[in-house]
């Protein structure tokens, strides 16, 4: 009779655990993966309505002020907030703040260019549930118009009148005008029938603000208006209204110093008053002034010459032709 003996060693248990632990931890790192992807989203999602809600600042509060503010400006301070509207919940969507405006002098056109920035907040919750701000900030540049950005410039192309009134005739462009730069009018722009103008330029355009048609090509044709390339640099754009209303308003709001010069000093009894006259010379380092009063000078009676015919005297040499008259009321004649 035989005996056999078997030995035999527990190795599921452990593989089983192995599988388990393996499991687990794929599956959390997907979960955390999801997770990730989520809080992404949201964030990416809250991004987004922070700019929306700088922009929306910049807009109901920015566009309306910065034709008005004369130095830097802080319009809304850089711990406030304001909210915009309501979601589906009641909670704001989003709120605006931080907003300035800054001027900064351009040194080759030599005006002023406004810069406005406006920062927006959205609230995103992180992984930890916890409520994180989220910002982004937008800018816009402003910069004005002016006659410098023209070469040429006109509301009307008219007749020049006095003293070429009998010239009367319509401005036209021809073969020995060369134009550089932007060109713009109001009215009809006519070229010659006996040759045509030269546009050039890096910023060459030209605009009409008469959209009813806006030129006369004469004996030209619309190839001028090609640049090198063979594209169009003519366009038709609503009228430009220069100067603008408010150009005086501007000028004395930006003066420091200001110097009557249209009054007048009142005078004793009938005599004339007299108007303040001002010179204004401006130097490298500052200005002079002269100020003084301007008197009408004294004008006297016109002196009436009168004369007549001499029949009486005698002896005098008189050029051939001519006639011998004498002042009425001269005592010799």
């Amino acid at each position: 009779m035989m005996n056999i003996f078997r030995r035999n060693q527990g190795a599921i248990a452990p593989l089983a655990v192995m599988f388990t632990m393996i499991s687990l931890i794929y599956t959390l790192s997907y979960l955390t993966k999801v997770v990730s992807q989520n809080r992404l989203k949201d964030f990416r999602y809250a991004k987004k309505k922070a700019l929306l809600m700088a922009e929306t600042g910049l807009n109901k509060v920015a566009l309306d002020e910065i034709a008005y503010v004369k130095q830097d400006t802080v319009l809304i301070g850089e711990n406030q907030r304001i909210e915009f509207s309501e979601d589906e919940n009641n909670a704001p969507l989003g709120k605006y703040g931080d907003m300035e405006i800054f001027i900064v002098n351009n040194d080759i056109s030599r005006r002023q260019n406004y810069y406005a920035m406006s920062v927006g907040y959205a609230d995103v919750k992180n992984v930890f549930g916890e409520i994180v701000e989220v910002k982004d900030t937008v800018w816009a540049q402003f910069e004005p118009n002016g006659f410098e950005d023209y070469m040429y410039f006109t509301d009307k192309e008219e007749s020049s009148g006095p003293p070429n009134s009998d010239w009367n005739g319509t401005v036209n462009f021809g073969g020995n005008d060369s134009l550089e730069g932007r060109i713009h009018t109001n009215g009809e722009m006519s070229f010659s029938q006996y040759g045509c103008p030269e546009f050039y330029g890096n910023d060459i355009q030209v605009t009409l603000g008469d959209l009813e048609g806006g030129y006369n090509l004469g004996g030209c044709t619309e190839d001028i208006f090609l640049d090198d390339e063979g594209n169009s640099f003519l366009d038709t754009i609503p009228e430009i209204s220069f100067p603008p209303n408010n150009t005086v308003e501007v000028v004395k709001s930006k003066a420091t110093r200001t110097f009557p010069a249209d009054i007048l000093i009142g005078q004793p009894g009938s005599a004339r008053d007299t108007l303040i006259m001002t010179e204004i010379e401006f130097m490298e380092n500052g200005y002079e002034v002269k100020q003084w009063y301007y008197q009408v000078p004294p004008v006297s009676e016109q002196v009436m010459l009168s004369y007549k015919w001499d029949e009486t005297s005698t002896n005098i040499n008189v050029l051939p032709g001519g006639v011998h008259l004498y002042k009425a009321g001269a005592p010799d004649g």
